[in-house]
Formats: structure tokens, C-alpha cells, sequence
């Protein structure tokens, strides 16, 4: 399914007049001769052959702003403004049929695709539309499309800057397309080498023809990416086993076990630091089951005095607060005793004054200096003072006497219960004091050294616990490490098998069988076309692998030694050796060359008599013309007569150009 034909291409061009421009151009299997003098428009149909494909960049066009076709196709044409213009082109693989259909104003960079013929395009319901873009290989390029269409694998292949590159199908183009302008100047002039593809002339030489160099090509573009991989993986590897090293002060032993230098305990394989510290950590909380087996006799002990001890300072609280009491009662007696007192000294006074009274004739009280002789009965005669008139200076004497004794009794008592208290206090603190000391004493005697022995024990297995944690942690990335080394054990067997397939490569005889039969082709072709006088000159053509591929002579630069006509028989007799090849080679699967052939005569300089005899003859010669096609366009009226029968597109004079006003 390696073939891809040119069936038709249809040009139509709506002006602003409502009137309508046009062309149909038709193909054959075969050789097609595309007749009529310069400028009338024979390379507009290899444009849209091009541009219908998508590969215009091979006509040295690489924006879309920049169209390839000349103005009368997108501009004016007689003078009418354009304001619709496309192309439909249909093509075939042997087997499938499409028809492409694509803008040549408004949107160029899409194009639609219907699996029909071009007749039935507008009748045609489904259809699918790709991107038509620089290097578009996604789910909608259609340069992805014309790949699974011709079936063709999409590669990729190593690029100037060392990355992966896509091989696209405009750089496969110039080995079946020789431009008018510049194709006739060297083998793949219009190669595009804008995607920065290394070698890309070989490189596309060698997938089209099928040469297991190209392979080879993948399998170091491959062994690059597992170079790449088994260096980024070992960086991996060594930044953790570094770590790991690192971290546990750590060597390797030959056989890849981790070597442990810890203080205290020498130099052991990890596994056996880990078991041995499991042991040594297995003796520690024997011991220290033991001291908590004395521990718990202890606890039973000096839990006992801890409840007398609280018992003691729970009773020696209420003892301190009953003396705060206390001596707050105390204190409230005394002062009221001395108010007593104070009142009994006032009363002796009164009664002395009494007597004065009569004694002195006083008749005003010498405190507040009423009268004595009032009558008021409600106030002291003598300080005016309200007084109960029940009772007299010597009355109030003897009942003050009598409250201070009753007071004084109460006083004695609460004095004699606070020396009680007191004396308990005292008796309470030497039994704290005593107990405490009895519980320091314990603590110190009996389980002193052993509580001392309990806490550096406690560190020792804190200590032992965490290190044999981390030991096995540490052992756990170290066997982590495995699956990365897996992977680089399989990268290494990977690239040594494509280093093996490599060098099998070198011993295979397949491409220069291939390269042979082009070679051979070449030879005959440039010997018909009579490029060189000397048949033995013609004989000593090697294809140069190390130019692409390119015809050259051991001796001679080929292009020195021939005339500008001579170089465009050198390349006229190159591309027909290709396409020789393929057809011959055709059950060769690996092939993927076109056979398709696509020859815009340079404008300069057409195709002499004896260049365009020779040519067909050469063509006639080819076998099995329903599995190859020819494009050609040239003018030779002398020739005509030679290529009559496969013109399929003429243009008869200087006058009769390609568009054509189409219906009233």
C-alpha cells in the first residue's frame, strides 16, 4: 500500500461578479505530461498538487501568510476581485480513495477530508478535518493522516540539538519532487531543514528506500535514550546509596550488604548488628522487669506512708485554721475585756463625781454641762447622756464586773484550747517530719542505686529501640534500591542487544543490494541520456553514502564536470533511478518509496530533443506502469510527437491559460 496516486485536481475561483474560474486537470497511471508554453500556468498545477498535500514548504513557502500560487488565484483575475478560492484533490493508494479539499484564501491552514472521489465530494455526507501546520503530527494533523494513509510509521530521529525530531512528510517530498526553480540545482534542493533534523537528506533517503541504516539510525536514537536513561537512573542510584552510606556510616561489602561501623559494638554486616542489638535489647528489659519487680514492694511500702502522710497534713490543716480561729476569738475577748474596763474606770468617775456633787453644790455636769438640777430623767445629769434609769453609776459598776469575769472564764478556756491546739500542731509536724524522712530514707536505702539503674536503663533500651529502628529502616531503602537496579541491569541488556543488532547491521548485505540497484539504474539512465562521453567514466558512478546518498565519481566532482543541461540529466537520471528501483523492488516491504514522481521542467531551461527522447524511452521502459505514475510539465513542439500519447493537460499557446471561465 506504498503507492500514492494523483487522480485529479480541480481548481475553483468565485469572483465578487458572481462569475466562476476554474480547472480539472486528470491523471493516469503512468507517465503524465502536463504540455504548454512558459507562464500559462503548468507548474499551478503541480502547486496544487503540493499544496493539496500539504507540502508546500517543498515550493519554499513556510508561512501561510505567504501563498504559493500566483495572483489569479487569489487576488483578481481579468480584473474581477476573488472572493472564494480552493482546490480539490483526489488521490488513491491502490486501495482507498480520498478526495481533499483546500482553501486558497480564508482558512488555509485546515483542509477536509472525504473518502470518495472528487465527483462525489458535495454528495459525500462524512468527512473529517485535519490541521495543516508546521510539523503537525497530533490526532488531527494531517500530515499524521497522509502517514496512516500510505501507511508509513512515524519516527522520530535525532535532531542538531541531541533531542527527538519527528520525521514529517514534507521531508520525504524532495525525493520524489523536483522543483522548477531550485529542484534542478542539486539532489533534494527543497529540503526542508527548518525542524533542525540531523542528517536529514540521509536520513529521509534511507526510510523511503528502505535501507536498514535507517533502522539503525532508530536503534542509536534508541540506545541514546537508554544511554540517557541508564546515566539518569545510576545518578539515582548513587545519590541514594550515598545517602544511605551516609546516613548509616556504612560501607559495601562484595556482594552488596551493608557494612555497619558503630561505636561499642565494631564492624557487623547489618543484619547481624540488628540482630545483635535485638539480643542486647532483649537482656535490658530483663533487668529492668527486675527492678520493677522491686519497685512494686516498694511502692506497697511507701504508698502506705504516703496515705498516713496526707492523712497527717489533711488533720494538720485543720489544726492551723482551728489556731487561725482560735486566736481570732482570742483576740475579740481581749479587746472586749479592755472596753470593760474602760467603762468600769468611767463609772468610778461618775460615782466620784456624785459624790463631789453633794459635797461641792456642782450644778452643771462638767462633760457636757447641763444642769443637774433638770429634771429630765431620759439624760444623764451629768454628761447628758442617755442612760437606762433603771440603774446607777455603782449598778452599771457591778454589772460590768460581773460580764468581765464571765468574759475572763470564756477567755481562760479559748486560751487552754489554743495550747491544745497548739501542742497538736507540733505533735502533726514531727510526724510529717518524720515520715518523710523515713520516705527519703527508703527511697535512698533501698531503691537509691536500683531507680538510678531503672533511668540509664530506660536511655539504654530509648536508645537501642530507636537505632535498630532506624538500622532497619536504613536496610529497607538499601533493599528499595533493587527495583533501580532491575531497571538498569534491563536498560544495560537492551542496549547491549541493540549494540549487537547494530553490528549486525554492518555484516547484512541488504542495502547494498538496494543501493546497488539504484546505482545500476543511475548508470543506465545517465548512459541514455548521454551525460557522459565516456561509457567508463558512466561506469564508475558509486552512490556516496557519506553525501546522501548522492551520485559521485572517485576522481571527479560530477557537478565540475558537466554543463548545466548535463547536471539536469544528472538528476533527471537519479530520480528515475529511485523510482526504478521501488517498482522493481516492489515486494520488498520495507520500500516505502511513493512510486510517484513528480518532474516540473526548470523554466531556464527545458528538456532538449534527445533529453526528452531518451526520457521516454527510458520510461517505456519501465514494467508494470499500473504501480507507478509520472508527472511532467514541459513544452518541446519538435518532441511533441514523442509525448503525444501521454499529454493529459495541454495549454496550446501563450494565450490559453490553465483557469477557464466556467458556465455563462
Amino acid at each position: 500500500m506504498r503507492n500514492l496516486f494523483v487522480n485529479k485536481l480541480k481548481y475553483t475561483i468565485r469572483c465578487a461578479d458572481n462569475s466562476t474560474y476554474g480547472a480539472l486537470v486528470e491523471f493516469k497511471k503512468g507517465l503524465n505530461v502536463i504540455y504548454g508554453p512558459n507562464s500559462v500556468g503548468k507548474s499551478s498545477i503541480i502547486t496544487g498538487i503540493l499544496y493539496g498535500l500539504g507540502a508546500e514548504k517543498g515550493l519554499g513557502i513556510f508561512k501561510f501568510k505567504d501563498n504559493p500560487f500566483k495572483p489569479e488565484f487569489y487576488e483578481k483575475i481579468e480584473e474581477k476581485n476573488i472572493i472564494e478560492s480552493y482546490l480539490l484533490l483526489e488521490i488513491s493508494n491502490s486501495h482507498e480513495t480520498i478526495t481533499i479539499k483546500r482553501n486558497i484564501i480564508g482558512k488555509t491552514n485546515i483542509c477536509i477530508v472525504k473518502k470518495c472521489e472528487l465527483e462525489q465530494f458535495y454528495s459525500t455526507n462524512n468527512f473529517m478535518t485535519y490541521i495543516i501546520s508546521n510539523g503537525t503530527m497530533d490526532e488531527y494533523g494531517f500530515q499524521r493522516y497522509l502517514f496512516n494513509f500510505l501507511n508509513w510509521e512515524i519516527v522520530e530521529v535525532v535532531g542538531y540539538d541531541g533531542d527527538n525530531k519527528k520525521l514529517y512528510f514534507e521531508n520525504l517530498v524532495p525525493l520524489f519532487f523536483v522543483e522548477q526553480k531550485a529542484g534542478w540545482s542539486q539532489i533534494q534542493a527543497r529540503q526542508i531543514t527548518r525542524y533542525n533534523i540531523r542528517d536529514v537528506k540521509k536520513i529521509s533517503f534511507e526510510y523511503l528506500l528502505g535501507l536498514g541504516k535507517f533502522y539503525v539510525h532508530l536503534l542509536e536514537l534508541e540506545k541514546k535514550e537508554i544511554s540517557n536513561t541508564i546515566k539518569s537512573l545510576k545518578t539515582e542510584l548513587y545519590l541514594k546509596r550515598d545517602y544511605i552510606l551516609t546516613l548509616g556510616n556504612a560501607t559495601v561489602s562484595d556482594n552488596n550488604v551493608l557494612i555497619i561501623d558503630k561505636i561499642g559494638f565494631g564492624r557487623y554486616e547489618i543484619n547481624d548488628l540488628i540482630r545483635h542489638m535485638e539480643n542486647l535489647l532483649k537482656e535490658k528489659e530483663e533487668k529492668i522487669q527486675v527492678i520493677y519487680d522491686k519497685k512494686d514492694l516498694f511502692d506497697s511500702s511507701a504508698n502506705s506512708k504516703r496515705d498516713k502522710l496526707r492523712q497527717i497534713l489533711n488533720s494538720k490543716t485543720l489544726a492551723l485554721e482551728k489556731k487561725r480561729d482560735l486566736v481570732r476569738e482570742i483576740n475579740s475577748y481581749k479587746n472586749y475585756i479592755a472596753k470593760i474596763e474602760i467603762n468600769k474606770k468611767k463609772n468610778k468617775q461618775l460615782e466620784q463625781i456624785q459624790r463631789l456633787n453633794l459635797e461641792l453644790n456642782i450644778t452643771r455636769c462638767p462633760v457636757c454641762e447641763s444642769k443637774l438640777s433638770s429634771n429630765d430623767e431620759s439624760h444623764c445629769r451629768l454628761c447628758k447622756s442617755e442612760i437606762s434609769n433603771i440603774s446607777t453609776a455603782t449598778e452599771n459598776l457591778l454589772f460590768l464586773e460581773d460580764e468581765k469575769s464571765s468574759f475572763v472564764k470564756i477567755l481562760e478556756a479559748r486560751e487552754l484550747e489554743l495550747e491544745k491546739t497548739l501542742q497538736i500542731i507540733q505533735d502533726l509536724s514531727s510526724d510529717e517530719t518524720y515520715l518523710k524522712n523515713m520516705l527519703d530514707f527508703q527511697m535512698k536505702t533501698y531503691l537509691g542505686q536500683e531507680i538510678q539503674n531503672l533511668r540509664e536503663l530506660a536511655r539504654e533500651i530509648d536508645k537501642l529501640y530507636s537505632d535498630i529502628l532506624n538500622y532497619k529502616e536504613l536496610l529497607s531503602k538499601w533493599e528499595g534500591l533493587e527495583p533501580l537496579i532491575h531497571k538498569i541491569d534491563e536498560a544495560e541488556k537492551r542496549k547491549k542487544q541493540m549494540e549487537n543488532e547494530i553490528k549486525d547491521y554492518n555484516k547484512s548485505t541488504t542495502d547494498q543490494e538496494i543501493l546497488n540497484v539504484i546505482k545500476n539504474f543511475f548508470i543506465s539512465n545517465s548512459k541514455e541520456l548521454h551525460l557522459f562521453t565516456s561509457s567508463k567514466l558512466t561506469n564508475e558512478i558509486k552512490l556516496d553514502t557519506s553525501d546522501n546518498y548522492t551520485p559521485s565519481l572517485e576522481f571527479y566532482d560530477i557537478s565540475n564536470i558537466s554543463s548545466s543541461s548535463g547536471y539536469i540529466r544528472i538528476i533527471l537520471s537519479y530520480y528515475l533511478a529511485l523510482l526504478q528501483a521501488s517498482v522493481k523492488l516492489f515486494n520488498v516491504e520495507r520500500i516505502k518509496y511513493p512510486n510517484l514522481l513528480i518532474l516540473d521542467e526548470p523554466k531556464q531551461q527545458n528538456l532538449d530533443g534527445s533529453a526528452i527522447k531518451a526520457f521516454v524511452e527510458i520510461i517505456e521502459k519501465i514494467p508494470n506502469s499500473d504501480n507507478w505514475q509520472i508527472i511532467l510539465t514541459t513544452f518541446n513542439p519538435e518532441e511533441k510527437s514523442l509525448l503525444e500519447k501521454y499529454i493529459r493537460y495541454e495549454m496550446k499557446n501563450d494565450s490559453d491559460f490553465l483557469l477557464k471561465r466556467v458556465g455563462s
